[in-house]
């Protein structure tokens, strides 16, 4: 049966309503990470049959404190995120095979730190911190398939190509900016130069965001 992206998150939309585990590992798997949408899913299934408990409050302040300037709670994507680790990290619970009590904690440990930092990362895909020389800093997270020296060496090499033509002197003009990924496809970034956009030199209008493209 073959049905397209929008007819596929419609059907899991109308089964598992507006989780966001589900949301999450549909979009996964659309980009061809199968793997880690499986895991999500399975971990989701196992909160819901009560076959792994998960600390919850100490799971919510360990995501939270992870995206901290790339979204916060009430924020939608900030629940899909939650969501997402909750079931990848129950899934990754169970196959380690440790125990937890009713209230989800292991061995007298609220959140185990490696299966948080394995299960935030394959979620998420991880992050890159940009800006701050004399821009202010900023968090942006990678694309999945993109790690963070590859991604440093990327911007490097888009900044020796393109910063004179846009930062004069400065040589490191693009490696100081802040970035902002594009929410609509996680392999596209803008600068932010203050509250604006560094708009691209090749449209006369200057109507087109500058976009770096990792690949």
């Amino acid at each position: 049966m073959c049905m397209n992206a929008n007819a596929s998150r419609d059907m899991i939309n109308s089964i598992a309503g507006e989780n966001g585990a589900y949301r999450l590992s549909a979009s996964l798997n659309n980009r061809g990470l199968q793997d880690i949408a499986g895991q999500i899913v399975t971990g989701q299934d196992l909160i819901e049959k009560g076959l792994v408990k998960v600390d919850e409050n100490s799971l919510r302040t360990h995501t939270e404190n992870y995206l901290a300037g790339i979204t916060s709670p009430g924020k939608p994507d900030f629940q899909i995120y939650l969501d997402s680790v909750k079931a990848n990290y129950a899934y990754l619970v169970q196959k380690s095979e440790k125990v937890t009590d009713t209230k989800g904690s292991i061995l007298n440990k609220t959140i185990d730190e490696d299966l948080f930092n394995k299960a935030i990362l394959s979620v998420t895909g991880g992050k890159y911190t940009s800006g701050g020389f004399f821009g202010s800093k900023s968090v942006v997270l990678r694309p999945h398939t993109v790690g963070e020296k590859s991604f440093r060496e990327q911007l490097e090499n888009f900044n020796s190509r393109n910063a004179r033509h846009y930062g004069g002197s400065d040589k490191d003009f693009f490696i100081d900016l802040p970035l902002e990924q594009d929410p609509k496809n996680p392999y596209r970034y803008y600068f932010k130069n203050g509250t604006k956009y560094v708009m691209d030199n090749t449209d006369k209008k200057r109507q087109t965001r500058l976009t770096f493209t990792v690949r």
